[in-house]
């Protein structure tokens, strides 16, 4: 598994009106979809050092940690710009495949770093999809500080229209590398909608090229149908999804390419 690790983390898909079978492998499948797949990660928040637009152009475009599927390069004329690549990258933890473009455009207000972010020709599982976000970035000792809004869109393996809009909480420790993600998210797949919340998502860097891990835990409720899904991380390659209904709970686990948590 790659270290650009994650500000986003929510349940994407979800038959509300499903069996427990049908409900647990589209969460399971969506929630490692996560924001820094598409452009910034830890390694390259790591390199920020101050709130200036052109220092950053130089420091996110410095980072190498997607073993060639993911590059970053200045915009020729804009020196405040910078595009990343994505060929056939793959998602959380193993998990989806992505591809495109993403135009990361740095600007600076009272002292914090903005970046906003726009999708350009994405696809996600060789799927078409569109993605918008921005991120306030502040600088604290030995911390970046970022508050990140995401607006998603794309189609399931049927066709249907899937949306989100997100919106958390990440601080990095620049010293270790961990992060820490706290957040909400609406998302919407027809007339479905969950409501999520991401709680503690946490992890750090085993090397160079891999991520332990996380801890943490992401809950969706379903509107409208008395169903919750909750997925637990414990720091094993094993994550716990548990789809809750008045008729009963069903439990699954899926499993993360990552290397266990040490401890550390």
């Amino acid at each position: 598994m790659h270290r650009s690790l994650a500000v986003l983390a929510l349940p994407l898909l979800v038959a509300c009106g499903a069996d427990h079978a049908d409900v647990g492998p589209a969460v399971m499948a969506e929630t490692d979809d996560l924001a820094q797949d598409f452009g910034l990660s830890e390694a390259a928040l790591q390199r920020l050092e101050v709130p200036d637009a052109a220092a950053a152009v130089a420091a996110v475009t410095a980072v190498d940690e997607s073993s060639g599927c993911k590059t970053r390069v200045r915009d020729p004329l804009l020196p405040n710009v910078v595009h990343v690549h994505l060929d056939r990258c793959p998602g959380r933890f193993g998990r989806h495949v992505i591809s495109g473009e993403v135009v990361v455009t740095f600007s600076v207000v009272a002292q914090t770093l903005h970046a906003e972010h726009v999708g350009v020709g994405l696809t996600i599982d060789d799927r078409p999809a569109t993605r918008h976000a921005s991120a306030d970035i502040t600088f604290v000792e030995g911390k970046r500080h970022v508050v990140w809004h995401g607006e998603k869109s794309t189609t399931d393996a049927k066709g249907t229209l899937v949306t989100r809009v997100a919106d958390h909480v990440l601080e990095v420790d620049t010293a270790t590398g961990c992060s820490v993600m706290n957040g909400t998210a609406v998302v919407t797949r027809a007339d479905r909608v969950m409501d999520v919340t991401l709680s503690a998502v946490t992890s750090c860097p085993a090397d160079a090229t891999h991520v332990q891990c996380p801890t943490g835990s992401i809950v969706a409720v379903v509107r409208g149908k008395d169903a919750t899904i909750t997925k637990t991380f414990d720091g094993s390659t094993t994550a716990t999804v548990v789809v809750a209904k008045p008729k009963g709970e069903r439990t699954r686990e899926v499993l993360l390419d990552c290397v266990p948590f040490s401890g550390g």
